[in-house]
Protein backbone atom coordinates (compact mmCIF):
# COMPACT_ATOMS: atom_id res chain seq x y z
CA UNK A 1 0.00 0.00 0.00
CA UNK A 2 1.43 3.37 -1.00
CA UNK A 3 1.60 6.08 1.62
CA UNK A 4 0.07 9.34 0.40
CA UNK A 5 2.63 12.13 0.17
CA UNK A 6 1.04 15.24 1.71
CA UNK A 7 4.04 17.33 0.75
CA UNK A 8 3.35 16.70 -2.92
CA UNK A 9 0.70 19.44 -2.93
CA UNK A 10 1.21 22.70 -1.03
CA UNK A 11 -2.15 23.83 0.51
CA UNK A 12 -1.06 27.49 0.61
CA UNK A 13 -0.16 27.42 -3.09
CA UNK A 14 -3.49 25.74 -3.87
CA UNK A 15 -5.41 28.48 -2.14
CA UNK A 16 -3.59 31.15 -4.13
CA UNK A 17 -3.83 29.62 -7.58
CA UNK A 18 -7.13 27.80 -7.99
CA UNK A 19 -10.57 27.63 -6.52
CA UNK A 20 -11.42 24.33 -8.23
CA UNK A 21 -9.50 21.31 -7.02
CA UNK A 22 -9.15 17.70 -8.05
CA UNK A 23 -10.00 15.10 -5.41
CA UNK A 24 -6.30 14.56 -4.73
CA UNK A 25 -5.69 18.30 -4.32
CA UNK A 26 -8.75 18.69 -2.07
CA UNK A 27 -7.54 15.76 0.05
CA UNK A 28 -4.03 17.20 0.34
CA UNK A 29 -5.46 20.61 1.25
CA UNK A 30 -7.33 18.94 4.14
CA UNK A 31 -4.28 16.81 5.02
CA UNK A 32 -6.25 13.63 4.30
CA UNK A 33 -5.52 10.74 2.00
CA UNK A 34 -7.72 10.68 -1.13
CA UNK A 35 -9.56 7.68 0.35
CA UNK A 36 -10.02 9.45 3.68
CA UNK A 37 -11.29 12.53 1.89
CA UNK A 38 -13.84 10.45 -0.03
CA UNK A 39 -14.99 8.92 3.27
CA UNK A 40 -15.52 12.38 4.79
CA UNK A 41 -17.53 13.36 1.70
CA UNK A 42 -19.57 10.16 1.96
CA UNK A 43 -20.52 10.81 5.61
CA UNK A 44 -21.26 14.49 4.94
CA UNK A 45 -18.37 16.18 6.73
CA UNK A 46 -17.08 17.69 3.49
CA UNK A 47 -18.88 18.71 0.30
CA UNK A 48 -18.87 16.56 -2.80
CA UNK A 49 -17.72 17.73 -6.22
CA UNK A 50 -19.58 20.43 -8.11
CA UNK A 51 -22.49 18.79 -9.93
CA UNK A 52 -21.45 17.36 -13.29
CA UNK A 53 -17.73 17.77 -12.61
CA UNK A 54 -14.83 16.07 -10.91
CA UNK A 55 -13.81 19.33 -9.21
CA UNK A 56 -14.24 20.47 -5.62
CA UNK A 57 -14.82 24.10 -4.64
CA UNK A 58 -12.15 25.35 -2.24
CA UNK A 59 -14.52 27.85 -0.62
CA UNK A 60 -17.10 25.12 0.01
CA UNK A 61 -14.39 23.03 1.65
CA UNK A 62 -13.33 25.98 3.83
CA UNK A 63 -16.95 26.65 4.80
CA UNK A 64 -17.47 23.00 5.77
CA UNK A 65 -14.27 22.99 7.83
CA UNK A 66 -15.27 26.25 9.53
CA UNK A 67 -18.58 24.68 10.47
CA UNK A 68 -16.93 21.50 11.75
CA UNK A 69 -14.53 23.46 13.93
CA UNK A 70 -17.26 25.74 15.24
CA UNK A 71 -15.82 28.98 13.90
CA UNK A 72 -18.41 29.23 11.15
CA UNK A 73 -21.54 28.70 13.21
CA UNK A 74 -23.52 31.83 13.97
CA UNK A 75 -20.59 34.11 13.21
CA UNK A 76 -21.64 35.29 9.78
CA UNK A 77 -25.05 35.64 8.28
CA UNK A 78 -25.42 34.39 4.74
CA UNK A 79 -26.07 37.30 2.33
CA UNK A 80 -29.31 35.71 1.12
CA UNK A 81 -30.49 35.09 4.70
CA UNK A 82 -29.72 38.72 5.53
CA UNK A 83 -31.71 39.90 2.52
CA UNK A 84 -34.67 37.68 3.49
CA UNK A 85 -34.58 38.95 7.08
CA UNK A 86 -34.44 42.59 6.00
CA UNK A 87 -37.07 42.07 3.30
CA UNK A 88 -39.43 40.39 5.79
CA UNK A 89 -38.90 43.23 8.29
CA UNK A 90 -39.85 45.80 5.62
CA UNK A 91 -42.94 43.80 4.64
CA UNK A 92 -44.00 43.45 8.26
CA UNK A 93 -43.64 47.20 8.93
CA UNK A 94 -45.72 48.04 5.82
CA UNK A 95 -48.61 45.92 7.00
CA UNK A 96 -48.58 47.27 10.58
Amino acid sequence: MNKFNFDKVDPVRLKRCSRLLTREEAAAYCRLSPQGYSQWVKIGRLPGPIAGTARWDLRAIDTALDSLSGIGSNTQEDAFDKWKREHNAKETSRHS
